[in-house]
């Protein structure tokens, strides 16, 4: 998807605070049909402090190689190096590169949701439109960072940011539709579609207006997916 372009202390996909120091991403990430990364490796307990801390360690060290270089000129060994852990430790969490990539990205998406006052919260038209407008200034601000060298690799990242919008609808719409699964993929692509499409735009609306129309689409989406007694009752 986007790289950024501001060198302090880059990371994945959009500006993270971490430690109170902002972070922008620089580099893109492979397009790769399946998710490495979300659930781990083998058994390893995401709860664990030292596995946290381990993740953490390997998280920053590529943040930190962002801002000195390209994400296809970094390996494994730069990577370990800078965080002080050996390779059998990096491999006991990702893969390879593209999968603590991948990892970067769902945690800033997720830690983002939660910065914009999401966390915890339930669904209602007033945290709805808060989510729309955190996601349409995102995909703006980041839109177009890319470097012509790493492009190859954003879809992946779209695919990422997708799929970690979509998980927390699906926890935020349990309570607010008979088919939360099916609801929070119409919703997720409605927002993030129709952020790309604004954030292409050269002359692209106002940000109210634009959230206003999708809030709308969503609404009216999730009311076709209610049950159909449901349905005839409102409409009765």
């Amino acid at each position: 998807m986007y790289v950024y372009q501001q060198l302090s202390a880059k990371i994945l996909f959009v500006e993270l605070r971490a430690s109170n120091r902002q972070m922008t991403c620089r580099h893109c990430l492979a397009d790769r049909s399946v998710e490495l990364s979300g659930t781990g490796r083998g058994n390893m307990n995401q709860a664990d402090p030292r596995v946290r801390r381990t993740r953490k360690l390997l998280q920053q060290a590529l943040v930190d190689l962002l801002a000195e270089k390209s994400f296809h000129s970094i390996n494994v060994q730069e990577v370990v190096e800078r965080a002080t852990v050996n390779r059998a430790t990096f491999y006991a969490h990702f893969p390879d590169k593209y999968a603590l990539l991948d990892y970067v990205v769902g945690e800033w998406f997720r830690e983002a949701l939660t910065r914009a006052g999401l966390g915890g919260t339930q669904f209602n038209e007033l945290n709805l439109r808060k989510l729309i407008s955190t996601v349409l200034t995102v995909v703006r601000t980041f839109h177009g960072g890319c470097r012509p060298g790493d492009r190859d690799v954003q879809p992946m990242l779209e695919t990422k940011l997708q799929a970690v919008l979509a998980e927390f609808l699906e926890d935020w719409l349990g309570g607010a539709s008979a088919t939360p699964g099916a609801a929070a993929k119409l919703v997720s692509w409605t927002i993030f579609g129709s952020a790309m499409e604004w954030a292409r735009e050269s002359e692209a609306e106002d940000l109210d207006a634009r959230v206003d129309q999708i809030l709308g689409f969503v609404l009216n989406g999730m009311g076709a997916l209610a049950p159909r007694g449901q349905r005839i009752a409102a409409a009765s």
